[in-house]
């Protein structure tokens, strides 16, 4: 897979296969976003062209309007590595900037996607929008298609179980703790990745060491409570369960993102270690002992480790 990464480096034009491409912001890569991409893929595929999908390394509104700028549900690492895996030929993930926002609609399919890339196809949703102040959509995109001899392929919001799959509602599902209903609509349980850092050790006096995880602040982390997870640490994954809360029976005020991984010896202060969430457990609670808390762990465990087992043996 190939990646582009500045405005500048756009020069598709150049290549004799013919282009067809996909733009969005695909926050998440959710099972819609996956399913708009697949369609480009076999199009490509069945004219010997090149598949391509036209994304962003940030949230455009990061620049339009930060204060409703949404949390990430995925860093610009991830989502290549989503996209290579779907089989994607190129990927141009360019910084939205403020230069960009100002682009009007029709230079942006003009320059860019007729001059630069000379597409062949354009795929999109249909309420896919673009240009300064939005004002691209299907119909202008249609009407300049005509005009530049290029066709397009709206797509309808892809439905899961009767919901409609949109990264705003894997957001409400992961802030309200269910992972698991999120994972449905991801197609993958959600993961975060962050640093280790240096801990209180208080789980080491109780049996159960953790990890504590340092993550970017801008992307989303599911609600308080207890969960069955994965880690994954080089190229190797570990059953686990994790705490994401305040440690009421210590009493604690900052949140904190604790993992503990079974069968695990090696020290992670420092290394990055990515956590997939599989199922919330329960709320985080307030102990009268530590000795009671430590009862509570070994139950989490159990439950921890069958889930782990039961993802394992669906997974294969």
């Amino acid at each position: 897979m190939r990646t582009i990464t500045s405005l500048q480096q756009v020069r598709l034009r150049q290549l004799r296969q013919g282009i067809y491409l996909t733009l969005g912001v695909f926050d998440g890569m959710h099972r819609g976003h996956q399913a708009l991409i697949r369609r480009v893929i076999q199009e490509a595929r069945k004219h010997n062209g090149l598949s391509v999908v036209f994304t962003f390394q940030n949230h455009p509104l990061e620049i339009l309007a930060p204060p409703y700028c949404p949390p990430r549900l995925l860093t610009s690492v991830r989502k290549l590595e989503i996209l290579r895996k779907l089989g994607v030929d190129i990927v141009i993930m360019i910084p939205f900037t403020r230069h960009f926002a100002r682009l009007a609609a029709r230079e942006f399919v003009a320059d860019i996607l007729v001059r630069r890339c000379r597409v062949a196809k354009v795929f999109c949703g249909a309420d896919v929008r673009f240009g300064y102040e939005g004002k691209g959509d299907v119909e202008l995109l249609r009407s300049m298609g005509r005009e530049y001899e290029f066709s397009v392929d709206s797509m309808v919001p892809v439905r899961y179980r009767g919901m409609v799959v949109s990264s705003t509602k894997i957001r409400e599902l992961l802030q309200e703790g269910m992972v698991d209903r999120a994972a449905r609509l991801l197609t993958r349980p959600y993961d975060l990745i962050g640093r280790v850092k240096r801990g209180k050790r208080v789980g080491k006096t109780l049996g159960y060491p953790t990890a504590n995880l340092y993550v970017d602040e801008d992307v989303i982390v599911p609600a308080v409570g207890v969960y069955a997870v994965i880690g994954e640490y080089g190229k190797k994954q570990y059953g686990g369960m994790a705490n994401i809360g305040y440690q009421p029976t210590f009493a604690r005020d900052k949140l904190e993102i604790e993992i503990h991984l079974f069968d695990f010896c090696g020290e992670l202060i420092g290394k990055r270690l990515r956590v997939f969430f599989l199922k919330r457990l329960r709320d985080e609670k307030r102990f009268a002992t530590p000795a009671k808390l430590q009862d509570q762990l070994r139950k989490d465990e159990r439950t921890s480790r069958a889930i782990y087992e039961k993802y394992l043996r669906c997974s294969e």
